[in-house]
C-alpha cells in the first residue's frame, strides 16, 4: 500500500515537482479574520444557518439563569481525597 501514490501517479502520466526545502509560515491573526472566529468548523453552512434561526426567533431560547437554580452550596475537594 505505501507504493499506491507512485503507482497511480505513473498510471495518470502526472509528475510531481521535488519537495521544497523552504519553510513557508502563515500568519492570521484573529481580529483579522471575520467576525473575529478562527476555527473552520464555525464557518460550516450548518452552523450559520442555526445561528440565523436562532436570530430569527425559529427556535424558543431561553436564558440559562432563568432555567436552573444556581447552588450556594460549597465543598473542600480535599475532604474526598
Amino acid at each position: 500500500m505505501a507504493s499506491i501514490d507512485d503507482y497511480l501517479l505513473q498510471e495518470l502520466g502526472i509528475t510531481l515537482p521535488p519537495p521544497s526545502k523552504k519553510k513557508t509560515y502563515f500568519l492570521t491573526l484573529s481580529s483579522q479574520v471575520s467576525g473575529g472566529r478562527f476555527d473552520p468548523n464555525f464557518y460550516q453552512p450548518i452552523f450559520s444557518q442555526t445561528i440565523e434561526k436562532i436570530k430569527s426567533g425559529f427556535f424558543n431560547t431561553y436564558y440559562l439563569r432563568d432555567l436552573i437554580t444556581f447552588s450556594t452550596e460549597s465543598w473542600n475537594g480535599k475532604d474526598f481525597l
